[in-house]
């Protein structure tokens, strides 16, 4: 269980690092999630290796 929770977590801090500044300096929790959904910020973590595209990989 350890494992898995280390894994998961070290997966976040990929993705948070990789977050552009301007959208990790937003302190409002509901105008962050609305931000984080995106399409732009989801390629950006592809461009930034932080998650595989999942449409190339199909």
């Amino acid at each position: 269980v350890f494992i898995h929770y280390r894994i998961w977590l070290n997966t976040a801090k990929r993705i948070w690092n990789a977050l552009p500044t301007e959208l990790v300096a937003i302190v409002n929790p509901e105008r962050f999630k609305s931000a984080v959904k995106d399409p732009a910020v989801y390629t950006h973590l592809i461009n930034q290796k932080a998650v595989r595209n999942v449409e190339s990989a199909v």
